[in-house]
């Protein structure tokens, strides 16, 4: 698959906020869309043993979207544009001192078309987030709200 698709990111939520483990596989709803997430895992912090997967499925399709556990924190959350349509923004990033905090992923619900993909993780694209949804992004705030998925990646 190629990059661009593995850092796409899918999601959709409405639900509870909570930092997941490995184990941990939440369900959220956004309109007719259900979405579930699997965390990644990596051993002896080098082999991928699983990306993260985002699996998007509404009462007549089903997509998955894999995001490579290169960046090893995975936020979703809800939200849509500023003409209505719903979108799953996703924010994928990596903790070293070189990433930036906001490497966005947008993706349309109703067509699951990839708007953005998180593929600047060194200089990060909120701007151009903000540009395709038409308004200004509000930071994550995992732990703190209902409306949110956070993982990180597990090593083994």
């Amino acid at each position: 698959m190629n990059r661009i698709l593995r850092s796409a990111l899918v999601l959709t939520l409405i639900g509870t906020t909570h930092l997941a483990s490995a184990d941990d596989t939440k369900a959220l709803a956004c309109g007719n869309a259900k979405i579930t997430v699997s965390p990644a895992r990596v051993q002896g912090g080098q082999k991928v043993l699983q990306d993260f997967l985002v699996n998007i499925s509404q009462p007549n399709s089903n997509q998955i979207f894999k995001f490579s556990p290169e960046n090893d924190f995975l936020q979703l959350r809800c939200d849509s544009k500023r003409d209505g349509d719903a979108i799953v923004l996703v924010n994928h990033y990596c903790g070293g001192s070189g990433c930036c905090e906001s490497n966005f992923s947008i993706i349309d619900l109703k067509t699951y078309k990839v708007l953005l993909s998180a593929n600047a993780r060194q200089k990060g694209n909120h701007s151009a987030a903000e540009t395709i949804l038409g308004k200004k992004i509000k930071p994550f705030s995992c732990g703190r709200t209902q409306d949110e998925l956070c993982y990180s990646a597990k090593f083994e």
